[in-house]
């Protein structure tokens, strides 16, 4: 019994540091298209109070499980000030670990300016291609 509590421990701590450092990395486009579940491209919409994204095109649908619809909304991360008004977003989802048929929920959320994608630099045409490309999980 001892011995497979020795066994478990590091395993468990490697476990966990291995997450905390695929979930804290900073977002890359390539990387989280590959881990996500569904990808969808939306325009911000406030006329309901709170901001959120309606998703209007879906770059990639999920294997199995829910599917993502046009239409589906996103709550909004609060926007800086300092940035213009976003053209769009392109929202990741991804599904609870160890669950390929659990609910849909965004993990990543990237802005989209004068058609560009703030965070590699690339066009949006350039994003739907690498994000297609990916296959779904």
């Amino acid at each position: 019994m001892k011995l497979l509590l020795l066994c478990m421990g590091p395993a468990l701590v490697v476990g966990l540091v291995w997450i905390a450092v695929h979930d804290f990395s900073p977002i890359n486009l390539r990387s989280q298209a590959r881990r996500s579940a569904a990808i969808g491209y939306g325009t911000l919409d406030t006329s309901v109070g709170r901001s959120r994204i309606v998703i209007e095109e879906i770059w990639k649908q999920p294997a199995s499980g829910s599917q993502l619809a046009i239409g589906t909304a996103v709550y909004a991360p609060p926007l800086q000030s300092t940035n213009p008004h976003p053209d769009g977003f392109i929202v990741f989802f991804s599904r609870a670990p160890l669950s390929r048929r659990s609910p849909l929920r965004s993990s990543a959320i990237v802005a989209v300016y004068q058609d560009r994608v703030a965070l590699e630099e690339i066009s949006v045409s350039e994003a739907k291609t690498l994000c297609a490309a990916d296959p779904s999980i």
